[in-house]
């Protein structure tokens, strides 16, 4: 199969021919690098999941017949679980494996992944100490100004009220508890 556009007269700018290709997914190339990729990340979302689900249930789903700590968790593992071991399947099953997109991420993808890999580490380990909204905001914060490239402005207030907004909505409209934080001068405010 050639990717080349082809001047047959059905097709003098080979447009129509390339199209078609994309059209019928069967002629697409396999890639083994997919496959594999897929594979890798349906078993880690898998037992990121497993773990959220088994720490979840650790903390109680419910405490004196409301939603306790470990309910959301416990959704979102179990969620994530599902999706780790479909993702592994479909890709086992060769279902992912069709793509013409088979290079290594330039510069740019590669500083976004780092970020957000980061982010996200940092994320969970301030969440222990400053509590979830401080923690979101921040979160947020970097994410939309170094991976999105927003303005600070424009970060910090879409920050502010996505993290305190989700923990009031959680906090005081559900009544589901959200982490707190661990130091007496922000316990102090309410956080």
């Amino acid at each position: 199969m050639s990717f080349e556009p082809s001047t047959s007269p059905e097709s003098p700018s080979g447009v129509g021919e390339l199209i078609d290709e994309f059209a019928d997914p069967e002629n697409l190339p396999v890639t083994t690098g997919y496959r594999i990729a897929n594979q890798v990340a349906g078993a880690l979302v898998t037992l990121l999941g497993g773990g959220m689900t088994a720490g979840g249930l650790s903390l109680g789903l419910t405490i004196a017949g409301v939603p306790g700590p470990g309910l959301f968790p416990t959704i979102i593992g179990s969620g994530m679980f599902a999706l780790g071991i479909t993702l592994f399947v479909l890709a086992s099953m060769g279902r992912l494996d069709r793509s013409f997109d088979t290079e290594v991420p330039d510069r740019a993808g590669v500083r976004r992944i780092i970020i957000t890999s980061v982010a996200t580490g940092v994320f969970l380990w301030a969440l222990l100490w400053i509590g979830y909204p401080l923690a979101m905001s921040l979160y947020v914060l970097a994410l939309l100004r170094f991976v999105g490239e927003r303005k600070w402005l424009n970060s910090a207030i879409i920050a502010v009220v996505f993290g305190f907004g989700s923990w009031a909505g959680f906090s005081l409209g559900l009544g589901l508890p959200l982490p707190g934080s661990a130091l007496p001068f922000l316990q102090s405010i309410g956080l």
